[in-house]
């Protein structure tokens, strides 16, 4: 009996285990591969990127400076770097943007010297690169701009399948005055208004597009806004743009508004307004305000269309009013009466005897 339960239980055993499913082996996963890298100026700790926000200098024509850059490799594998340095300009947005790579620098990215222009970093590491920038003796007084890169370029594909090399870059802002005399000036340029009239006379709309451009030497900010005028120079309608937060010079940003509900008031006058600003001045710090204006008609053409069918319709009515009535028929008071049953003559004659 014994030996029965324990042949019994053992058959058990032997079940499961030839039952059971093989264990699964776990899957192997590839490592993440992680790229991050950042260029910045030089501070008193080589492993730390430094205080200064940008690389920015005030020099005399001829001068020469010397710094530096970290360049940083944030990533868990080792990245090969193309440093360059590129000039500056406002995008048509009005961002801060730079030169493409294949583009040559003709102003201060063609100052700045940099120790060798490919360089690979190892992973979680840093390596710090000295720079000189030298001043031509004739370049210009004021503001010029430009950034020192740091590029990795890599394969990637199109939305529509095609290999294409991706330029991933990125650096510090080089800011650098020329001493000399500065001149300030932003002007507006090319306003043009045009007027869509609605059915409602105060329904309209108008768009306003226009340029701010600097024509002076420094970098500038800038508050704006567009106010419309009727023709006795009241006030119709005022929009706040968004502020321009730099504007290098030699550069120009397009703006359009559009504005809603404009009373046909045969001629209305967008006015644009700035209130430049040094970048970099404390709050509440302007310069010179300037203005343009643009006079565009805005003619009421479906009240006019209304008047018109109006006078049409009253001179219709005039002339309703004003024709000649009808010849009254011949008196039947006197005179012989028609034979009866027969039809009365058309006229009668009448003689002396």
């Amino acid at each position: 009996m014994f030996w029965h339960r324990a042949l019994a239980a053992l058959s058990v055993v032997v079940a499961v285990v030839v039952i059971a499913p093989p264990p699964v082996a776990q899957a192997q996963t590839a490592p993440v591969v992680i790229n991050s890298w950042a260029l910045a100026p030089s501070g008193p700790d080589p492993g730390q990127p430094g205080s200064r926000p940008n690389l920015t200098y005030d020099l005399a024509p001829g001068a020469t400076i010397h710094d530096s850059v970290t360049l940083f490799n944030y990533g868990n594998v080792p990245l090969i770097f193309s440093l360059y340095a590129t000039d500056a300009f406002n995008d048509p947005s009005g961002a801060f943007d730079l030169l493409p790579a294949a583009k040559k620098p003709t102003d201060l990215g063609s100052w700045v010297t940099l120790p060798q222009a490919n360089l690979q970093v190892k992973a979680r590491t840093s390596v710090v690169l000295p720079i000189s920038i030298t001043v031509p003796p004739d370049a210009t007084p004021g503001d010029h701009s430009a950034a020192i890169l740091a590029s990795n370029a890599v394969q990637g594909s199109s939305p529509d399948g095609k290999i294409v090399t991706l330029d991933r870059r990125t650096g510090s802002r080089v800011y650098l005055r020329v001493q000399g005399p500065l001149q300030p000036l932003l002007t507006v340029e090319d306003v043009k208004a045009t007027y869509h009239a609605a059915l409602n006379p105060l329904a309209g709309s108008l768009d306003v597009s226009y340029t701010i451009r600097n024509r002076g030497n420094e970098r500038l900010g800038t508050h704006q806004r567009v106010v419309v005028k009727n023709p006795f120079g009241r006030q119709m309608k005022t929009l706040s743009i968004p502020d321009i937060q730099e504007l290098l010079p030699n550069n120009g940003v397009g703006f359009r508004v559009h504005f809603k509900n404009v009373a046909a008031a045969v001629f209305v006058t967008p006015q644009v307004d700035l209130t430049p600003f040094p970048v970099g001045a404390p709050k509440g710090t302007t310069g010179p305000k300037t203005s343009r204006s643009k006079r565009t008609w805005a003619i009421p053409w479906a009240l006019l269309a209304l008047i018109v069918i109006a006078g049409i319709v009253w001179q219709g009515i005039r002339r309703f009013r004003a024709r000649p009535k009808g010849t009254p028929g011949p008196d039947t008071s006197s005179g012989p009466n028609p034979p009866s049953g027969s039809s009365a003559p058309s006229h009668y004659e009448y003689s002396n005897t």
